[in-house]
């Protein structure tokens, strides 16, 4: 009998830009950060782009991820549906599970007030984690 394994989120981090050289095939991030200052709110975020890499995840997923106030209300999404075999940064481990390295960006964000606000890591509709982003005021 199989057992079920959810996948395990082994990397995260937010950053203004993901890239994948195309010789190499390796990531990189430009401005890594889990902290942004603003002087006013609410403020706006054109884009923000995140890197997840997951290991024992199955052959299709379909990740949701998202960035929620302090109160917990969702104020942006990236979601996708992804097979192991559509990506060059995926490979199979057997048995149907492989591990994945994903780059991705939230648009068009709206802050609107500072505080603490969190990132979450869904695969599947189950969330693998999350991180705290802040929010302050200069």
């Amino acid at each position: 009998m199989a057992i079920k394994r959810d996948p395990i989120l082994t990397c995260f981090f937010l950053c203004d830009r993901v890239i994948r050289d195309d010789i190499t095939k390796k990531w990189g991030a430009i401005g890594l950060f889990n902290a942004l200052v603003a002087d006013s709110f609410p403020v706006g975020y054109f884009e923000m782009w995140f890197f997840c890499r997951f290991a024992d995840a199955p052959a299709e997923i379909d990740m949701r991820n998202s960035i929620t106030d302090p109160d917990g209300k969702v104020i942006a999404e990236c979601s996708r549906h992804f097979s192991i075999g559509s990506l060059p940064e995926a490979g199979s481990i057997g048995a149907g599970r492989g591990w994945w390295e994903i780059g991705g960006r939230f648009k068009d964000i709206v802050f609107q007030r500072p505080g603490q606000y969190r990132v979450h890591v869904n695969i599947n509709q189950i969330e693998l984690g999350d991180s705290a982003l802040y929010l302050a005021q200069a």
